[in-house]
C-alpha cells in the first residue's frame, strides 16, 4: 500500500520513525508528511493565509518531509504533493500518550486521521502510554502487523478507526476490544503565574481526573488492560435530536 504517515508529536519523534521502519519492512511505500515542531492539542486546526514552509528529512533510511503547520495542515500539504498518486492510507502516530474520551476533541493525532476520511481516505490513528512500558518498536510492530487483520470494508467512508495501547506490556494485554468513546477524559488546570518581569500569565495543565472509566467505553477497557478500537466520524449530528426537533413548531 501507499501509506501517508503523519503524527502531532513531529517529524523527530520516535512513534513515528518506529512505525515508518516496520511499515517500510513489509512492503508498504511510505510517505511521512509531519510538523516540524511538536503540536499535541492542535486538534483540527489549520494555518490560514500564512506561508507553509516544507523541509525534507534524512535519517539513514528514513526520508520524509516537515512542515511548519499543524498536523491537518501536514495532511493537506502530504496529500497535494501526492494528487499523482494518492495513498491508499493514512496512519497518524503513535502517538506518545492516550488519545480517548475527550482528549479526542484536542488531539491532533485524531485530527490528523480525521482530515484523511473527510478527503475519502482510510484512517487510522494509533497511541501509546506516555510513560513506555514497552519499547516503542515493540508498539510498532504490533501497529504495523494489526494493518492486516483490519477489514477496512466494515469502516465506511467519513469513518477512522482510534487504537490506543494501554499502560501495561503489550504481551500482557488481554486482547483488542471494540468500543465507544468515553465522555471522561483529562481535564485542565489553570494557573495564574508571574513571568520574570511580574507579567501575570496563565498555564494550563492537565490532569487525569479518573480512576476507572465509564462502563464499556475506550476509557474503562483502556484501564482494564485492553487495546481499543473505536470507530469515529466526522459527521457530529445529533440525530436524535435532530428528529425530536423536527417535530417541533417554532412558530
Amino acid at each position: 500500500m501507499n501509506i501517508l504517515l503523519t503524527n502531532d508529536d513531529g517529524i523527530h519523534a520516535s512513534g513515528l520513525r518506529a512505525i515508518y521502519n516496520e511499515l517500510v519492512k513489509l512492503g508498504h511505500n511510505v510517505f511521512p508528511f509531519a510538523p516540524t515542531v511538536e503540536r499535541s492539542g492542535a486538534s483540527n486546526s489549520v494555518s490560514l493565509n500564512v506561508p507553509l514552509t516544507t523541509q525534507d528529512v534524512y535519517d539513514g533510511d528514513f526520508k520524509g518531509t516537515a512542515i511548519n503547520g499543524t498536523p491537518v495542515d501536514c495532511v493537506k500539504v502530504g496529500l497535494a504533493k501526492l494528487h499523482e498518486n494518492p495513498p491508499d492510507l493514512i496512519i497518524s502516530g503513535i502517538n506518545a500518550g492516550h488519545n480517548v474520551g475527550t482528549d479526542i476533541l484536542y488531539s491532533g493525532t485524531v485530527a490528523a486521521a480525521m482530515e484523511g476520511c473527510v478527503a475519502g481516505i482510510p484512517s487510522i490513528a494509533f497511541s501509546r502510554p506516555r510513560e513506555e512500558v514497552d519499547p516503542t518498536q515493540s508498539y510498532a510492530e504490533h501497529a504495523a502487523n494489526l494493518l492486516k487483520k483490519i477489514d477496512f470494508s466494515l469502516v465506511p467512508k467519513g469513518q477512522i478507526l482510534n487504537i490506543n495501547y494501554p499502560s501495561i506490556s503489550i504481551k500482557k494485554t488481554l486482547g483488542i476490544k471494540v468500543c465507544a468513546m468515553s465522555t471522561q477524559g483529562w481535564e485542565h488546570k489553570l494557573h495564574k503565574k508571574k513571568d520574570d518581569n511580574g507579567k501575570p500569565y496563565w498555564f494550563i495543565s492537565p490532569y487525569i481526573p479518573y480512576s476507572h472509566g465509564i462502563s464499556q467505553t475506550d476509557v474503562f477497557f483502556l484501564l482494564e488492560g485492553w487495546i481499543t478500537i473505536t470507530p469515529l466520524m466526522f459527521n457530529m449530528t445529533a440525530q436524535t435530536t435532530l428528529s425530536n426537533l423536527e417535530q417541533h413548531s417554532f412558530t
